[in-house]
């Protein structure tokens, strides 16, 4: 393996290039998989909160933490960051959300956590939406089922 002390200015700039286009490959990956977007959901329904705006999700090595307010998050499988990302001040938010992203396994625990909190979303909603239908139908002493069969 080469050592880039060992290399020319040309080489170096061509590696830099690549290097950079290798790390905008992966930012566009992870923002057209929307990690961010679900690693937020994850924090915020499955995590707990920490502030009005903040969040922050556990389990085994994997931590997810959400600033809602501050537009700013992360995940972390151990002490090493995988993901973060930063949505403030972004004018093309395909470019400037993503800050880091290192593939890994961690991608397929955050798809199933994913899919739990997405469940779980699913069901307070339903539960809000029978509480606010019941109260409903009792305030104005209508019947639910004479409605259901229309």
């Amino acid at each position: 393996m080469r050592v880039l002390e060992d290399m020319s200015v040309d080489e170096l700039k061509r590696l830099l290039k690549r290097l950079r286009d290798e790390g905008e490959e992966r930012r566009k990956r992870a923002y057209e998989r929307r990690l961010h977007d679900k690693a937020m959901l994850v924090a915020r329904v499955l995590g707990k909160r920490l502030s009005s705006s903040k969040h922050e999700f556990r389990r085994g090595d994997m931590t997810i933490y959400d600033d809602a307010h501050g537009g700013v998050g992360h995940v972390k499988v151990g002490d090493e960051k995988v993901l973060s990302w930063d949505l403030h001040g972004c004018t093309r938010p395909e470019h400037f959300a993503i800050v880091r992203f290192r593939p890994g396994p961690w991608e397929d625990e955050l798809e199933a956590l994913y899919a739990e909190a997405k469940r779980k979303k699913a069901e307070e909603e339903r539960r809000k939406l029978i509480k606010e239908i019941r109260e409903l139908a009792e305030r104005w002493g209508i019947d639910v089922e004479e409605l259901m069969g229309d």
